[in-house]
């Protein structure tokens, strides 16, 4: 290690050439003051609308979950009801199919007593 220490700058002994180094630059005016309160109010204002769409937005997505869920179950529903017709058509389809089996057997048997 070097034999070299160093020690902390002591203050000069013009204390006012030190707060002379703290003070702000003159030729801040109040434009700029007022430019850097209206682009700050801006991004804030920007950020606001911002988080005001998101929630908009959120809600809106919340509402069309809802509606999906809403027509799937009635989608789930409406498949029952043709499943129901279809059931009913095969039962007929089977009845007069048996009726007609019955009507072909009885004139087959009358064909067949009414020939010597």
């Amino acid at each position: 290690m070097s034999d070299i220490e160093t020690e902390p700058m002591p203050l000069s002994g013009d204390r006012r050439q030190h707060r002379k180094l703290l003070r702000f630059d003159p030729t801040v005016s109040s434009g700029t003051v007022m430019q850097l309160v209206v682009l700050v109010g801006g991004f804030a204002s920007a950020y606001a609308t911002y988080q005001s769409d998101r929630a908009t937005l959120r809600l809106e997505i919340e509402q069309i979950k809802a509606s999906a869920l809403i027509d799937k179950q009635l989608a789930k529903e409406s498949l029952f009801e043709p499943k129901a017709d279809v059931r009913k058509v095969q039962e007929t389809i089977t009845s007069v199919d048996k009726t007609l089996t019955g009507i072909q057997a009885r004139l087959n048997a009358a064909e067949k007593g009414g020939k010597p």
